[in-house]
């Protein structure tokens, strides 16, 4: 079995202290100290379908809080090894949901109105 670095140990740590007693400031340090892992499968998942960044970050950082709200030291498992596969589910969740058109005029067609802009008559 691979020994655990220090950060490993330290978020470990975080994690059993949030378990015990949560607060916003270790849910803070433990999203700090998770932000790169986050990243890194965003980045690679941006890249291998094409799409923006941002949105498919939230996703990312929805995934991680699931992971810090349910981990389980007891289990054994390394926190990376537990939050990696919640990350992804939550940003292929998001990515698997069909497509929304976000433009102006689709979405007031959907509601059943007709943009201003089109009743407008310059003489």
């Amino acid at each position: 079995m691979k020994p655990q670095t220090a950060c490993h140990t330290k978020i470990e740590d975080l994690l059993v202290a949030y378990h015990q007693n949560p607060s916003a400031d270790l849910y803070d340090q433990l999203v700090r100290l998770n932000v790169g892992l986050v990243r890194k499968l965003v980045h690679r998942i941006c890249q291998q379908r094409n799409t923006a960044y941002a949105e498919i970050e939230a996703a990312g950082f929805r995934g991680l809080t699931v992971a810090i709200e349910t981990y389980d030291s007891a289990q054994g498992l390394p926190f990376s090894s537990f939050a990696i596969p919640c990350i992804q589910k939550a940003v292929l969740a998001l990515l698997d949901q069909p497509q929304k058109s976000s433009t102006a005029s689709t979405l007031l067609k959907k509601i059943g109105q007709v943009p201003i802009f089109r009743f407008i008559h310059l003489t």
